[in-house]
């Protein structure tokens, strides 16, 4: 049987389809409608089981509906909760008459819950750190990119290399003379909507976020739209934002704030400035790379590390050839050109003729990944031989189709003197686990002891692309997460593993896009009843992953952690395994605030959560708080980072991250669909 909500949401698809020109009402019936939906809104908001005021305190304890309340529709517990979603029925049936921006009474202020956590990073972080936990601390949870500047107060990063999927996917020459807009649109996803994701979970603490904005009055706007997002926290839990215009500014304001260590979540190059820090810049870029992990000792599939041979291409750009001088007179972007005739062209030719001759001797099916990469980017998944040739197609510059634009051409010219030693081009061709029981993202925070305090446990929904796949095409290792995607206007491709998990099942759900590289994370979801289970489970692996991280960094990490495992049965795996870990992420992950609301949504009776990052055109935040302001109102839905602005052709763009909360999986697909319909996914 279908909860209320979810018949509710039901409703709200039947009326999309019904907002259509050829069956729009006449117009005189208009002035009825309207007044009806005020009458209607105003009893409804009277009726509601849970009142939707701004303050914790006049809302008093709300207790999850008993599972006698919910099966016995006589009970009062549902007569209290089907009354207002039939008068919700009645009022939606009018809402299909009249357009979006009429719907909501202006005169009805907007009235969000206030939202208490049930702990945040910085409480986290004392919990970790029993021998200082009065440190002044400021944390900087901006994203980086390796290929272009996002602000001309935040270059690119040249020796602590990551390849977002800006790196991957975009030809050299935009990269050496990026547009206005492209760095724009990098800026606003690395150091607007991740900053404002983490700013939200940080706590009582100092959030230091990079400005976007190019004038005092497009900074006033990045400062706005950030107390905006974090105006509906509990006070108490609300952090004190710091703005700067980039690293280089960081050192002023550690004096300026008393900081006493700076935590960040992307090493950027700037921070090799004097700025205290508890681990250094390479020991956190060495545990977040690829090749650290294989080497671990760890659980992980079989990977054979190519690295680069010593010797790094030899020279400086300048000093190689007339080519590579003209092209560093343009930038600091260490790419070595087509047509170099010098020693970096003839050092980039061999390495990659080695890389090349590895791929094609390695036996399908195998994933090939690049060392440092974040957002899902710098995946390969290769189940066949035609995904093997594609691979070996985007790998290589083809005369007149890509030339210049072969991964391996962008990815060893990372490769400088600076960074040799950490090997930024070196690649892996792992195993591919093509079989797995379930998908699980786990979610944890090391101790300065080396213990591991758990938070979450995932299964995941992952959309997958194999090499030369259209950015649009996406599989799935769960059935139904390829059908929830497939209805948000993604066309589905054959998979490429065999995985018969079911969706939504057993915990948290990292959701997955397609790109022309791989994947590339794009949300996640929670079931919360079954987090006792896979605590008990996941215990022994998170404190081995650990004792790792506690060791490899010298004893000086401490801090939120994630990592994603594949369950295996060790009856069908040739080498007995039961689970092995295929990434493991040293910081802040997306999927942190889901189980920090667990409260929140439970006693509002919603043991089921999702949480993803979207691009909403059209319309302003003001807009679309209207459109959902049940959702809002009643806690369903939750407002993590947003940022919006109108392009030069004059089209209002927002980007935002949202979680949404529902009684049950079915109710939760159904919410995702109709959120997400209309808008796109935002990938980094």
């Amino acid at each position: 049987m279908s909860c209320p909500y979810t018949c509710y949401v039901r409703g709200l698809a039947a009326l999309d389809a019904l907002r259509s020109p050829f069956c729009s009402p006449p117009r005189e019936h208009d002035a009825r409608a309207k007044k009806k939906i005020f009458d209607l809104q105003r009893q409804t908001n009277r009726d509601k089981a849970v009142p939707s005021v701004s303050s914790p305190a006049s809302r008093g304890p709300i207790s999850s509906p008993s599972p006698t309340s919910l099966q016995n529709p006589s009970s009062p517990a549902t007569a209290n909760t089907v009354q207002p979603l039939s008068r919700l029925c009645n009022l939606l049936s009018a809402m299909s008459r009249i357009p979006d921006s009429d719907i909501v009474d202006p005169s009805e202020p907007l009235r969000l819950p206030t939202i208490t956590l049930d702990t945040t990073i910085s409480d986290l972080y004392r919990l970790a750190n029993p021998s200082s936990p009065d440190r002044r601390i400021a944390w900087l949870a901006c994203g980086t990119s390796s290929g272009v500047n996002l602000t001309p107060s935040v270059p690119r990063n040249v020796k602590y290399s990551y390849q977002d999927q800006a790196f991957i996917s975009a030809p050299w020459k935009d990269l050496l003379s990026p547009s206005a807009a492209f760095q724009r649109t990098l800026a606003k996803k690395h150091l607007t909507l991740v900053a404002q994701r983490d700013a939200f979970i940080a706590g009582k603490a100092l959030m230091v976020q990079f400005h976007i904005g190019r004038d005092e009055e497009e900074k006033k706007c990045d400062v706005l739209e950030a107390e905006r997002t974090l105006s509906v926290l509990n006070e108490t839990q609300r952090p004190e934002m710091v703005f700067c215009t980039g690293p280089g500014d960081l050192p002023e304001k550690v004096k300026e704030k008393g900081i006493e260590q700076v935590e960040y979540k992307i090493v950027f190059d700037g921070l090799e400035r004097a700025i205290p820090r508890s681990h250094s810049l390479e020991t956190h870029w060495m545990l977040n790379s690829k090749a650290a992990l294989a080497r671990s000792g760890l659980p992980t599939p079989k990977a054979e590390v190519i690295e680069p041979e010593p010797g790094w291409p030899g020279v400086e750009p300048g000093d190689c050839c007339a080519v590579c001088g003209e092209i560093a007179e343009q930038t600091n972007l260490p790419f070595i050109p087509p047509g170099c005739s010098g020693p970096r062209g003839e050092w980039l030719t061999q390495q990659t003729e080695r890389i090349i001759a590895a791929v094609r001797a390695r036996e399908v099916p195998f994933v090939f990944k690049t060392q440092q990469c974040w957002g899902g980017a710098g995946t390969w998944l290769v189940p066949d031989e035609e995904a093997k040739r594609r691979l070996l197609g985007d790998l290589e510059d083809t005369s007149g189709l890509n030339e210049g634009d072969g991964l391996l051409r962008k990815l060893l010219s990372l490769q400088t003197r600076e960074n040799e030693h950490m090997a930024p081009g070196a690649i892996l061709l792992m195993e591919m686990i093509t079989a797995p029981k379930a998908d699980y993202g786990l979610t944890f925070v090391v101790t300065e002891t080396g213990e591991a305090v758990f938070l979450a446990a995932a299964e995941q929904m992952i959309a997958r692309s194999t090499p030369g796949n259209s950015p649009n095409s996406t599989e799935s290792s769960t059935p139904s997460l390829s059908a929830s995607l497939s209805d948000d206007g993604n066309s589905s491709s054959s998979s490429s593993t065999s995985n018969e998990s079911n969706t939504l099942s057993h915990g948290t759900n990292t959701t997955k896009t397609s790109t022309t590289s791989g994947v590339s994370w794009v949300g996640s979801t929670i079931h919360y009843t079954r987090q006792s289970i896979l605590q008990e489970r996941f215990m022994p692996l998170m404190s081995r992953i650990a004792r790792w991280i506690h060791n490899a960094s010298n004893c000086t990490y401490t801090g939120p952690v994630g990592a994603d495992v594949l369950e295996l049965d060790p009856d069908d795996d040739p080498q007995g395994r039961t689970c092995v870990i295929v990434d493991l992420n040293v910081r802040t992950c997306g999927s942190m605030c889901l189980p920090l609301l667990r409260t929140h949504f439970v006693r509002r009776g919603m043991n089921c959560a999702a949480g993803f990052s979207m691009r909403v055109c059209g319309l302003r935040r003001v807009d679309f708080f209207r459109r959902w302001r049940t959702m809002l109102e009643e806690g369903r839905m939750i407002i993590l980072s947003w940022f919006e602005e109108r392009l030069e052709e004059g089209e209002m763009e927002s980007l935002v991250d949202v979680v949404i909360g529902a009684e049950d999986e079915e109710g939760l697909r159904e919410v995702m669909r109709m959120v997400r319909g209309g808008t796109e996914e935002v990938a980094f």
